[in-house]
């Protein structure tokens, strides 16, 4: 014969176990939405930041271009254009050193003393041809050679009225600003 006390208990546990798989199902929705809502949120972050990062290096890329265009780099006056790019640096945060370059060589590295003996060019961080095509490219993450710092730089090709570009200006951004 079956007990009172065992029919009692079996009824509460009928009653609880479809109780208990409703809360764990509800648990697990409650917990997917806040997945999603917090995917979502990252998304529209990663977005905000992109969108930071773009206006930052199309500043670097706008203030490159005044630059380009300066008297001093035009004339040839090296000396004194390799000092404009020294005032600039301690203008720009953002920025941890700037570079005139060819296709060959660097003339004038702004972290150093003018007429300072300087490391080859490595080409390959923009692609060959970067200088003649006139575009302004950006890197990707590198260690510099001189300061030994991750950084990334960003070319804007020097324009000439009377030919294409031969010379170019980058820049190598401070990753911590």
């Amino acid at each position: 014969p079956v007990s009172i006390r065992r029919y009692l208990t079996l009824i509460v546990l009928s009653a609880l176990l479809p109780m208990g798989l409703l809360a764990a199902g509800l648990m697990y929705f409650l917990w997917s939405y806040q997945q999603d809502q917090r995917n979502q949120e990252l998304v529209h972050r990663v977005r905000a930041m992109a969108l930071v990062v773009e206006g930052e290096l199309e500043s670097t890329v706008e203030r490159l271009r005044v630059l380009a265009k300066d008297p001093h780099l035009s004339a040839g006056a090296l000396d004194a254009f390799h000092a404009r790019l020294q005032q600039l640096l301690a203008l720009n945060d953002d920025w941890d050193n700037i570079i005139l370059l060819t296709q060959e060589r660097q003339i004038i590295n702004a972290a150093v003393a003018f007429n300072t003996e300087l490391p080859e060019v490595v080409i390959d961080r923009f692609g060959p041809g970067w200088i003649g095509a006139g575009k302004p490219v950006t890197s990707d993450i590198f260690t510099a050679r001189l300061r030994g710092k991750p950084t990334v730089a960003v070319g804007v090709p020097v324009l000439r009225e009377d030919g294409p570009a031969e010379q170019a200006l980058v820049v190598g951004l401070r990753l911590d600003y």
